[in-house]
């Protein structure tokens, strides 16, 4: 069976589908639908090369964030519940004990 270049040689002016149709040949994706949705075509992995020591570095980084705006937020909260705040609005006003 002649190859499509060699076809065309024999056959100007005609397309790819005639090719097709003369040969019998079938298309090489013809069984597969267009992929068009993005997670479909997306890789199954994202390869994200990172060492180790920036891994932890970031992580700790992050966490260290965390638990201090935690103790914080807490400190903050507390000391409104306890009055604190109350007790220093009084004292630069002179009005506290």
């Amino acid at each position: 069976m002649k190859s499509y270049n060699e076809w065309v040689l024999d056959n100007p002016g005609k397309s790819i589908n005639d090719y097709y149709k003369a040969t019998g040949a079938t298309p090489v994706n013809i069984n597969q639908p267009i992929q068009t949705n993005p997670m479909i075509t997306m890789p199954e992995t994202i390869n994200i090369k990172i060492s180790t020591l920036r891994l932890f570095l970031y992580t700790g980084i992050v966490m260290g964030a965390a638990i201090l705006w935690t103790i914080i937020y807490l400190m903050i909260i507390y000391g409104i519940a306890g009055g604190l705040l109350k007790q220093l609005l009084l004292k630069m006003s002179g009005q506290g004990i």
